[in-house]
């Protein structure tokens, strides 16, 4: 996605949708969310039909591996940042005052895998302020300008970037 040509997607009434988690400061430090899993499924497949080809797309991502994806607008930049964060370990449940006392950060078990669209590609590597220097990953071309990345098992300790060059 070029920066600044996101999508919406506008639900008209929230009769299937999960509610989004509320401010810890409107209740008191108290956390409020109880997703229910089924609506949840039910709206991510609603909206891989809406939106038919993603140009992200999770294939083996724990539900507790945050992801964002940025584009580099910077003029010669030309690199696409994908911001992962290990929540694994938290276990916060509805109803829990916050803080919770000594979270612990888990290991993530698992290669993480995801598909993107990208209009070229140069070369990738992971970065985290949790370790020195770069960490090799793995990157397959799929069909025309869909690619597979794969950060190995043990890579991600607490947060890093996958950055990866369209040049």
């Amino acid at each position: 996605v070029e920066y600044g040509k996101g999508r919406i997607v506008y639900s008209l009434n929230k009769n299937m949708m999960n509610e989004f988690c509320q401010s810890i400061r409107e209740t008191n430090m108290v956390y409020r969310y109880n997703p229910d899993p089924e609506i949840t499924a039910r709206n991510e497949k609603l909206m891989q039909n809406v939106i038919q080809m993603m140009n992200f797309k999770p294939v083996s991502i724990p539900s507790k591996v945050l992801v964002t994806v940025y584009k580099d607008p910077s003029p010669g930049k030309e690199t696409v940042m994908v911001h992962l964060l290990n929540a694994v370990g938290v276990k916060v449940k509805d109803g829990d005052k916050l803080p919770l006392s000594n979270p612990t950060w888990e290991s993530i078990k698992e290669d993480i895998r995801f598909e993107i669209v990208l209009p070229s590609f140069g070369k990738a590597y992971y970065a985290s302020p949790d370790a020195e220097g770069h960490k090799e990953i793995h990157v397959k071309k799929i069909e025309g300008n869909r690619y597979k990345i794969t950060i190995p098992k043990g890579t991600i300790e607490k947060y890093g970037i996958v950055y990866l060059s369209l040049r």
